[in-house]
């Protein structure tokens, strides 16, 4: 099986698209603002899931803080999806922010048979990782980092893991994107991943 995890990258290509193996068992990873929903073959497969993180400030989550990003268009596009994620899930929160939370699920009316919670000891890599956070910014791992992270600790030995348009250029408001990018570049070099159009990479890496 593959897991390709699809960067939310406006610069990904159809060329990157058409090299994807849309077969039906392998599994396409979508976070947050679905981009890549816009390539139809996307689109059309069934087996795809989506990851919604929470926000961290108001600013990144446009309206408040409690609020998990894009979560009226993914209710709006659930039928797409095998399985949506939230990260965390309300169950794994603080008890003062449970309630908050699964309310904030629960006003969209989502299929709960769509809804799955992911373990959180493979979700939350903050402390293996030891992922910097510079005091003058409000910075968070990225979803793609965690979904990365999540998927390269629970397949099965002979599953590949396959990033797909990762550029950390795009999310440097938000995330540490020096750090992730020398991360993630380092996980390719040590063949832990596997990648298309990525970092720059696509004509130097086979």
């Amino acid at each position: 099986m593959k897991y390709y995890i699809i960067a939310n990258n406006t610069q990904i290509t159809q060329q990157s698209i058409n090299k994807l193996e849309l077969d039906g068992k392998n599994i396409l990873v979508l976070f947050n603002y679905l981009w890549p929903l816009r390539f139809q073959e996307i689109l059309d497969l069934e087996n795809k899931i989506c990851i919604s993180r929470k926000g961290t400030c108001y600013k990144h989550s446009k309206d408040r803080p409690n609020k998990y990003f894009n979560i009226v268009q993914i209710s709006k596009d659930q039928e797409l999806f095998k399985k949506i994620y939230f990260l965390p899930h309300p169950s794994k929160l603080p008890i003062a922010d449970r309630g908050v939370f699964s309310r904030e699920i629960e006003r969209y009316n989502f299929d709960k048979d769509k809804l799955g919670i992911l373990d959180y000891n493979f979700i939350n890599p903050n402390n293996r990782l030891s992922y910097p956070y510079p005091s003058t910014k409000n910075l968070s791992m990225s979803t793609g980092l965690q979904a990365y992270e999540y998927f390269k600790n629970t397949k099965n030995n002979n599953d590949d893991i396959i990033l797909v348009g990762f550029d950390s250029n795009v999310s440097n408001c938000w995330h540490n994107s020096r750090w992730e990018k020398l991360y993630m570049l380092r996980q390719i070099y040590m063949n832990r991943c596997k990648f298309i159009q990525c970092y720059g990479l696509m004509e130097r890496i086979s």
